[in-house]
């Protein structure tokens, strides 16, 4: 029998009704259905979003589509949002997406197939497709090192999953302090503490998800928050021993390089790196 697993989406109050609907569809028609999709929500909806998701529970009634209303979230970060959508999920497995994003059809039963197999393994991604405009028109991937010591090695300077890819335990996730309270970086951070505590991760090395880009989300890693988390979590590396003193001066100038470097630069590296 094949497990259950929950999804895990932050619904924006503001997100287009269209992206809602792609990303919910594109999870509802998985080849393992998911038992339930969990929208945290922290703002009062709009009534087009209202109907929206009535229209697709009634579709789609073998998923639970349940809102998670916690309005004194609003304005506190995605890192708190997720904490509190992983303790409202229900089933042991819980598959991260964004409301932007669209899934590959078969994402969440490969994703499951390695869990199930592999106990040791906390966390499974895979890699993305990075579009503009419509998923068709390719602008680039990111396929993050499969597992082992070049996924670790790869943890010390780099962001070692793709977030809105992953599938992970929920009893891990709770148990290494789940997501903290931040703005930023709440995801690599939290990787980060799953790998330091001795649990495995492992990404499918190919696209799992077609993965909404291009500018706004350039200039978003460029603000100065999102530099100083980036750094702050370097530090917090070095002084709990993950990395060395080299190490952290080479994923310090990563970071300096990402924030000063002119954006026409970063559009470029964004596009052609893989990974």
């Amino acid at each position: 029998m094949q497990a259950e697993y929950s999804v895990l989406m932050p619904l924006w109050y503001k997100e287009k009704n269209e992206y809602i609907r792609q990303s919910l569809e594109s999870m509802l028609q998985q080849t393992v259905a998911p038992t339930e999709i969990v929208l945290v929500v922290d703002h009062k909806l709009l009534p087009e979003t209202e109907s929206l998701l009535i229209e697709l529970q009634t579709e789609y009634p073998y998923t639970q589509i349940h809102k998670a209303e916690k309005f004194d979230l609003d304005g506190k970060g995605l890192g708190e949002i997720l904490a509190y959508g992983v303790l409202k999920c229900k089933c042991e497995f819980i598959a991260r997406m964004d409301t932007d994003d669209i899934a590959f059809k078969d994402r969440c039963q490969r994703e499951l197939d390695i869990l199930i197999s592999d106990p040791s393994i906390a966390i499974v991604g895979g890699g993305l497709q990075k579009f503009t405009t419509t998923p068709e028109e390719i602008d680039g991937y990111r396929i993050p090192p499969e597992q082992g010591k070049k996924l670790m090695e790869y943890s010390k300077y780099r962001n070692p999953f793709n977030h809105p890819t992953v599938m992970f335990r929920r009893q891990v996730i709770l148990q290494v302090g789940n997501y903290s309270a931040l703005k930023e970086c709440e995801d690599y951070e939290l990787w980060y503490r799953v790998l330091k505590n001795g649990y495995h991760g492992y990404n499918i090395q190919s696209p799992v998800l077609h993965y909404r880009a291009g500018t706004d989300m350039l200039k978003r890693r460029k603000n100065k928050r999102f530099f100083h988390q980036s750094v702050k979590l370097v530090l917090d590396m070095k002084r709990e021993k993950y990395i060395n003193f080299l190490e952290m001066s080479v994923a310090l100038g990563m970071q300096v390089i990402r924030f000063y470097a002119p954006f026409q630069i970063n559009k470029i590296v964004y596009k052609y790196v893989r990974s």
